[in-house]
């Protein structure tokens, strides 16, 4: 009997502790678990992982050039880092020149640490839109230019130009500022024979004046990368063409394969290497009623990545055209996926250079 009321009496203190633990384990408290990532994990592995990255670099293979978006200054999530970037990706480009000591600081990491190139854009639209703000356009001077000649034959621009000159030594001084690796020149031009009377001479003055000083800075950056977006048909001077590192093809408006060839044929022109081009394509856009930007149309009418479909073209052949590499706007994007972050770039890159492994 003595033996039971033990038993009982353990069994009662045992399920009373249960069920007080248990009641405990209900209050969910948060834990701060630390996943230790590879460089912490096989220090001398990662930097042998590092050195190799930076030979890949430098090696010949495909490009793969971003447009990376970060007018939102401060780190909200890790979609703003350029430390999170696939670290194969080749050219990083900017579209905020001016930079946070942060950004300063992850420019520099990814530059010294993976071998990317960290560039930024000017874009001549913006270049007009300033002047346009500070000069609005009126009835009596639509093409916002001061016109001293009743004829029209001699038309001073001074204002536009005087703005440019300005406006062009603040932005390309912010390459030696930040120590940036290069710029791209987003521009183009008007068909000026096209245009006629005091327009055209306006339109050439300006086209004139804005790649004069494209041309010097290129003169005292010769180890500096330059890339050209933009229509090179109708530049009048193409001599600063051969300078240039790449010339990055706007498809966005691309649906197929078959109008990406289109779009980097209208660009070919005599006098120009044509081993240099890249078409940008766009990533999805994070607008759920938006099904159409970042996809292209197969051949059966599916919709399927832009990104991914212009990797497989970046690797087909073409007589006489030369394709660098692949272009990716707004890559932010693409970060954003319960698997691995960037699913889209990582597969481009990996389609056209493949791991010798694989």
């Amino acid at each position: 009997m003595k033996n039971k009321f033990k038993i009982a009496t353990l069994l009662f203190f045992t399920t009373s502790f249960t069920l007080g633990a248990c009641s405990d384990w209900t209050d969910i408290e948060g834990i701060d678990i630390k996943q230790p990532n590879i460089q912490e994990q096989n220090p001398e592995l990662y930097t042998k992982y590092l050195e190799n990255l930076r030979q890949y670099k430098g090696s010949k293979h495909k490009i793969t050039y971003v447009q990376f978006d970060n007018t939102r200054k401060g780190y909200h999530s890790r979609v703003d880092h350029l430390t999170d970037l696939p670290d194969s990706i080749d050219i990083v480009s900017l579209i905020s020149p001016e930079l946070t000591s942060d950004e300063i600081k992850e420019m520099s990491q990814i530059r010294n640490d993976k071998g990317t190139k960290v560039i930024y854009t000017i874009k001549y639209t913006d270049l007009e839109a300033s002047y346009i703000a500070k000069y609005p356009k009126t009835d009596e001077n639509p093409d916002n230019s001061t016109i001293v000649s009743e004829e029209g034959e001699d038309i001073s621009d001074s204002q536009f130009l005087n703005f440019m000159d300005n406006y062009m030594d603040k932005a390309l001084a912010l390459c030696d500022q930040y120590l940036y690796d290069g710029i791209n020149i987003c521009y183009s031009p008007k068909n000026v024979i096209h245009i006629e009377g005091q327009k055209q001479l306006i339109e050439q003055n300006r086209q004139n004046a804005f790649m004069k000083k494209i041309t010097d800075w290129r003169n005292s950056h010769r180890n500096t990368m330059l890339l050209f977006e933009g229509n090179l048909v109708f530049l009048t001077d193409k001599t600063i063409l051969k300078d240039c590192n790449y010339f990055i093809t706007d498809a966005s408006g691309v649906v197929t394969t078959e109008g990406l060839t289109s779009a980097v044929r209208m660009m070919v022109i005599e006098d120009i290497p044509t081993d240099r081009f890249i078409v940008c394509v766009p990533t999805y856009s994070l607008d759920s009623n938006d099904q159409e930007t970042g996809y292209f149309i197969d051949v059966l009418g599916s919709s399927i990545s832009a990104i991914q479909a212009t990797a497989y073209w970046v690797l087909t052949p073409e007589k006489g055209l030369g394709k660098a590499g692949i272009g990716i706007y707004h890559v932010k994007n693409d970060y954003y996926n319960p698997a691995f972050i960037y699913p889209n770039v990582r597969i481009a890159i990996n389609t056209m250079n493949p791991s010798p492994n694989n």
